[in-house]
């Protein structure tokens, strides 16, 4: 690896870090698992660096930093998923299983996770503060089409939360 090569990582480390680290936070709800995921997300940018284009690093970053979170997120559903049954089977019918996660949280990952990935993946990118470039570079669409997917991710987001966060307990 050249120095030139070495110098740009670590630019580009100092640079993205914090940003990158609040939205896998943001996704997994669980420091560890999110400074894992940043890791990994760096660790994929040191073996790809020489083929991501400087102007496109953010964006390729983003790119990557949310596919491991969403694919984290689906590992903790399913794991979740059989803790609980587990549990269930375990306790007497009708006993109550509580979660430490608030609501709100658990609500608005339970809807990203019902989004198709393209969907889920534009509106944690957006929320991450990524221009429209940017994310029209991570998503590999047009720029001008951007603002139509936006508007319909954020639509659909929008319904499937009101419907989810609406249901009793137990039932999402």
């Amino acid at each position: 690896m050249t120095y030139r090569v070495d110098a740009e990582f670590r630019a580009l480390f100092v640079r993205y870090h914090d940003g990158l680290y609040r939205m896998l936070y943001q996704m997994v709800g669980a420091r560890q698992e999110a400074e894992d995921l940043l890791q990994e997300t760096f660790v994929r940018l040191h073996d790809h660096q020489e083929e991501v284009e400087p102007e496109k690093a953010k964006a390729w970053l983003y790119q990557v930093a949310t596919r491991l979170g969403l694919n984290a997120m689906r590992d903790t559903k399913r794991r979740n998923r059989w803790h609980q049954e587990a549990t269930q089977q375990a306790e007497s019918v009708g006993a109550t299983i509580t979660k430490g996660d608030p609501a709100t949280t658990m609500a608005v990952r339970d809807a990203l996770n019902q989004l198709p990935e393209r969907q889920t993946e534009l509106l944690l990118m957006y929320a991450a503060g990524l221009n429209h470039e940017e994310l029209a570079d991570a998503l590999g669409v047009q720029k001008s089409s951007l603002s139509q997917l936006l508007f319909r991710s954020k639509k659909a987001f929008e319904q499937i939360y009101t419907e989810t966060s609406t249901k009793p307990t137990g039932q999402r």
